[in-house]
């Protein structure tokens, strides 16, 4: 299945922010579409040999046994509302299933990827994933470099569909060792790319490309190369010329949203064509108002992952974003007596409100309250990571 989580539904992320947000929790229930989706858009225990993650030498290569999903999905196609048409396969199945990234595949049980790797830096917090089929996911990440930008370097998704949990999809982000299929590696360029796999570049239809726009205006020129077979996708991503991403997924089909059934409806939205970000001063209260393309990163920064819960509210507001769109979230920096699982204190924590009343809110900004009026508490939260540099961004 061709995957443009990177390429199209975060197109105006930096990708740094994507790369942060990913180790962090998602533990409401409420999912959005494109979060259920991708499941998607990406950490310390593990095996090194000179820097590079190797697979243990007594463990032989395994290969999944039994039927593949491919093949299970060749015994009739979907009809009504999940009904959905594949693209014609450009590689055959078998040789999707027979990639390795550093000794994972596709299909692997969780365990012996506990056995490969060790426990992961940063993993999914509370429940896992339940999709619409009744089937689970849970993400693991891993940090094995040293870049102190990246707080992982790759992440591995689990599904459960009743008979255990296995590898679904892998992502790698960075340079990390990891041994990728054809001698890839991330940082390489277009044409080491090509030196190393010629076959792709004969394969027209496995290039896919586009451009993503970044929040100060500049275009980057985007390439994919893809092989897929029904669900079953290798992917390596190119931004500005350079391999920025490799993926290999999904071994599980996902379950499609029914179009005749309503989406959940949320309480609150992060989509707005403007956004006015409130900064606590000694003077009072400083703002600048944020117009739509420095908005959309601001609101995939906030909607790129589902919120902590969190029992206690706001202390020491330091950050006022008033959506526009009758959403207000107050947000505070770290304090050590906010924990939230192993990555603690949170960078970013707070609550998101419902504007009631407009006046009473501007006259209490306006007035310095250290706590707007006009508001109604909704959700008591961890924000995703990136949110506070976002925050502090949108003054410079």
């Amino acid at each position: 299945m061709k995957q443009e989580t990177l390429l199209e539904a975060l197109s105006y992320v930096n990708s740094k922010y994507v790369e942060e947000a990913a180790p962090r929790a998602k533990t409401r229930r409420r999912l959005r579409p494109w979060l259920a989706a991708a499941a998607c858009l990406a950490l310390a225990v593990g095996i090194f040999a000179a820097g590079r993650l190797a697979k243990p030498d007594n463990k032989p290569e395994a290969v999944p046994q039994g039927p593949s999903p491919y093949e299970a999905a060749e015994n009739g196609p979907r009809e009504g509302p999940d009904k959905f048409d594949w693209p014609e396969p450009n590689a055959d199945a078998q040789t999707i299933l027979d990639y390795r990234i550093g000794g994972l595949y596709l299909g692997m049980p969780q365990q012996e990827v506990l056995d490969l790797l060790g426990e992961p830096t940063d993993q999914s917090k509370g429940d896992p994933f339940i999709l619409e089929d009744g089937s689970a996911r849970d993400t693991w990440w891993y940090k094995r470099s040293d870049d102190p930008e990246r707080l992982s370097d790759f992440q591995v998704q689990f599904a459960d569909v009743g008979d255990g949990w296995v590898v679904n999809e892998i992502m790698v982000f960075n340079d990390c060792g990891l041994d990728l299929p054809h001698g890839i590696r991330i940082g390489m360029t277009q044409d080491e790319l090509l030196s190393v796999w010629p076959e792709i570049e004969a394969e027209t239809e496995c290039l896919d490309s586009g451009v993503k726009v970044d929040e100060n205006n500049v275009s980057h020129p985007m390439i994919a190369y893809q092989q897929y077979a029904k669900q079953l996708c290798f992917e390596v991503g190119l931004e500005d010329g350079v391999v920025y991403t490799v993926y290999l997924g999904h071994y599980y089909e996902e379950p499609l949203w029914k179009p005749d059934e309503p989406l959940p409806e949320e309480p609150y939205s992060f989509s707005s064509g403007e956004i006015t970000v409130w900064r606590r001063t000694d003077a009072g209260w400083e703002s600048v108002q944020k117009t739509e393309r420095g908005a959309k990163m601001l609101e995939t920064i906030f909607s790129i992952e589902e919120l902590v819960p969190l029992a206690q509210g706001p202390d020491g507001v330091r950050c006022v974003v008033d959506f526009q769109n009758g959403t207000v979230c107050l947000v505070c920096p770290p304090v050590e007596s906010v924990t939230a699982g192993p990555n603690n204190p949170p960078e970013a924590w707070g609550g998101v409100y419902r504007l009631e009343d407009r006046d009473a809110f501007e006259a209490s900004m306006a007035a310095g309250d250290a706590v707007p009026h006009g508001l109604t508490p909704l959700e008591q939260c961890i924000f995703p990571y990136g949110t506070w540099e976002a925050l502090g961004e949108a003054f410079e």
